[in-house]
């Protein structure tokens, strides 16, 4: 956040800087100790991409900071959060404590500490905006107030949460709970080199991917204005093409989500190309006749050439006779641009493929088939089983395939 002249820097996104275990670097920062280099570092690149020219006064080691008359007129701050998003701890740009101040479990305020200065935050408890006129602070689908500890309105998914009270936040648990948006929201998060499923929230309203890398947060949001399956692709140490999917919860649907792998490389619509078709919005319908009778990917996507007739289909991995098995779709061929799907992967150091194990690769594909409406059975073509899905109705979903913007 870049005060004075107000500058938006990568929207609704504020400095986070981890802050050292040493209490002298965490409270004596000055211009010699490493979280004051590294929070200016942070400062100028983030400076640069909004077009800023960050200046600010070097203060001697020892010496106390400029008074704010004298400083430069944009001012950046940073928040160092807890595991609860809340950000008890403001720096300013030598890395000097600048606000501080101390919640009760439920988010009420039990002291606080500012230095000299106009600023003040407003996102305190679990990162959320306190509104100063009334006291509570805003999700996205209800207000909380912290003095109560209680919503000010009924759970939108208390019908499906009956054994909950529907003014009770967090299930009464908020020391390791969290309620992100009030959304169908899904959390991702990189740990030990690979995407990890962290969270997941139903409820009313669009859809939301937040994936989480170290202390950056990147949000996708999807209109729940007609149904769609999401599939986002996100970087990792493979060849191929890699991401997660996404089947928001939904009437008579339950959520379902994992991970999926096309082939590597460069990307096009083109028939008999075998690539990974380009991003965009597609139709699906039942697929019928040939190996895979699941879901078929059709249209152009808002791109020059349709895929209609390639037959991209969205289907598991591996034999059902050989649960245990691992092995790589791209690798054996099982995906000339088809969607593999799968609970759980790997990546094989050695190939640098993504490997998925067949019997969870297998569930995944069938709890999507259901949740969206299928007769399953499998279908015997020589000596193997494949999963086939029927519907009774045509299918009304759209395929929304989209790039992340995560370096």
């Amino acid at each position: 956040m870049i005060r004075g002249n107000t500058v938006p820097v990568f929207a609704a996104t504020r400095f986070a800087t981890q802050v050292s275990p040493d209490p002298a670097d965490r409270f004596l920062a000055s211009a010699s100790r490493p979280l004051a280099k590294k929070q200016r570092k942070d400062a100028l690149y983030f400076a640069r991409k909004a077009g800023v020219n960050l200046v600010w006064a070097k203060n001697a080691t020892g010496t106390k900071p400029k008074p704010d008359a004298q400083r430069p007129a944009a001012q950046v701050y940073f928040y160092h959060p807890d595991h609860l998003g809340t950000a008890t701890l403001l720096t300013d740009i030598n890395g000097q404590p600048y606000q501080y101040f101390l919640n009760l479990p439920f988010g009420e305020e039990m002291a606080a500490q500012r230095a000299d200065g106009k600023f003040s935050t407003r996102y305190k408890f679990n990162g959320k905006e306190l509104d100063k006129q009334t006291g509570y602070y805003y999700y996205g689908a209800r207000y909380y107030d912290p003095v109560l500890s209680r919503w000010l309105s009924v759970d939108p998914l208390a019908e499906k949460n009956a054994g909950a009270v529907p003014y009770n936040f967090t299930l009464n648990n908020p020391i390791i709970l969290i309620d992100p948006l009030g959304l169908d929201t899904l959390d991702v998060t990189r740990k030990d080199n690979k995407w990890v499923f962290t969270n997941y929230q139903e409820a009313d309203g669009d859809d939301v991917i937040r994936v989480h890398v170290g202390k950056m947060t990147y949000s996708y949001n999807y209109s729940s204005e007609e149904d769609h399956i999401i599939f986002l692709n996100l970087p990792e140490n493979t060849t191929d093409n890699f991401g997660i999917y996404f089947l928001p919860s939904g009437e008579n649907r339950d959520a379902t989500y994992g991970y999926f792998v096309t082939p590597g490389g460069t990307r096009s619509n083109r028939n008999n190309s075998h690539k990974t078709i380009l991003p965009g919005i597609y139709e699906m319908v039942n697929a019928a006749g040939g190996k895979w009778e699941t879901l078929s990917v059709t249209g152009d996507g808002g791109n020059d050439d349709d895929i209609t007739i390639r037959g991209i289909k969205i289907h598991n991995f591996g034999y059902l006779e050989k649960p245990s098995t691992w092995g790589s779709p791209v690798e054996t061929g099982w995906t000339k641009g088809c969607f593999v799907l799968a609970s759980e992967y790997r990546v094989n150091s050695e190939t640098n493929h993504v490997e998925f194990n067949y019997f969870s690769s297998r569930m995944a594909t069938f709890n999507l088939l259901y949740n969206l409406g299928g007769n399953i059975s499998n279908k015997l073509v020589g000596n193997h089983y494949y999963l086939k899905a029927t519907f009774d109705e045509p299918i009304q979903y759209k395929l929304y395939f989209k790039d992340s913007n995560i370096p």
